[in-house]
């Protein structure tokens, strides 16, 4: 089976990390300016509409979900790393000037160059790359001279998927359900499912991190994009490709720079339950609990309860004129009934 698209001429490429490699749909969709993509809609019969939606970016839909302590930290750490650093001085001055703009869009560019400089961009740079490359040689595409610092990642890349077969590559899938759009790495044949039989699955090669802290995130993206549909980003129509496996995806755990390859299976028919919890979530996020004003008034039982319990008639006589106008037929014969009780030797 081949590749669905044919290989994009060279010159149409996007550079990412020094290396160029073909446009994909994902590239030329029309974005919001939060970086969601306009799909065309179609309606419950599967009809174009002729209008465009935002849908949100499977990793976006999914995060909610995660336990994000972790990677704050991480983030947190790189902020300081960087403020310490030969530029530290030059940094805080630009923020203290960055606090009193409305723009807090301008002060989130500034700690982002903040972790840049500390390094916090860099293997993620790497990663991008290895990406790029390893997407050349699956598309059959010149690799031209490669820079020693991916050769090793790209080697160790070609010999765990030796016995696969990527039959559609780097291709956006939406799930219209969801209102989702992303674009796994691959979809791969390999041998058939010892449940469904099915011998076609979900593979992403992940460059950063691959532990039991991303477990859950990367089988609840993997079920997605295998309930998903490939999108056609010029015609809006979307396309069922090879039916793949509902139970497990593939993930190639690759740490950029690491020059070690290792194929992992994941449990993905867990991770689409915990889709329908994030699901879940999403949508109580939307719900609005009104909340309606009012004016607080003495509690009238109340009022009853400290008649009871005065101890003398004077006290009794302090009530009825704090309450005033809230004090009732009731409270005056409650507060007869304590005066008598007082009175009684």
């Amino acid at each position: 089976m081949t590749t669905l698209r044919d290989p994009y001429e060279e010159s149409s490429g996007v550079i990412v990390g020094g290396i160029e490699r073909p446009t994909r749909d994902e590239d030329i969709v029309r974005r919001d300016k939060k970086g969601r993509p306009y799909i065309k809609e179609i309606d419950i019969l599967g009809n174009l509409t002729g209008r465009e939606v935002t849908y949100t970016r499977v990793t976006t839909y999914i995060d909610c979900v995660d336990d994000k302590s972790a990677i704050s930290r991480w983030g947190e750490r790189q902020l300081v790393k960087g403020l310490l650093g030969e530029r530290g001085p030059r940094w805080r001055a630009e923020a203290s000037s960055l606090l009193t703009d409305d723009k807090k869009f301008n002060l989130n560019d500034l700690i982002k160059r903040i972790k840049e400089a500390a390094g916090a961009e860099d293997r993620a740079a790497i990663g991008t790359a290895v990406h790029a490359i390893t997407e050349r040689y699956d598309l059959g595409l010149e690799l031209a001279i490669i820079d020693e610092l991916y050769a090793a990642d790209l080697v160790s890349y070609i010999e765990a998927t030796k016995f696969m077969k990527h039959v559609y590559v780097e291709r956006l899938m939406v799930n219209d359900d969801l209102q989702t759009a992303g674009t796994p790495d691959r979809i791969t044949e390999y041998l058939p499912c010892e449940v469904c039989g099915i011998p076609y699955y979900i593979f992403d090669l992940k460059t950063g991190r691959v532990d039991a802290y991303t477990q859950n995130s990367q089988a609840m993206q993997l079920s997605v994009y295998a309930h998903s549909k490939i999108y056609d980003a010029a015609t809006g129509q979307r396309i069922q490709p090879v039916q793949v496996c509902l139970h497990k995806g593939i993930i190639c755990a690759l740490p950029a720079g690491s020059g070690r390859a290792e194929l992992q299976w994941v449990d993905i028919a867990t991770g689409w339950d915990l889709v329908k919890v994030a699901t879940q979530v999403r949508r109580a996020r939307n719900i609005k609990a009104h909340r309606i004003p009012f004016v607080a008034v003495p509690n009238l039982h109340l009022i009853i309860s400290q008649v009871n319990e005065a101890n003398a008639i004077n006290e009794i006589n302090a009530l009825r004129v704090q309450y005033g106008q809230f004090w009732t037929p009731e409270h005056t014969d409650a507060a007869d009934r304590r005066i008598g009780q007082i009175d009684k030797p």
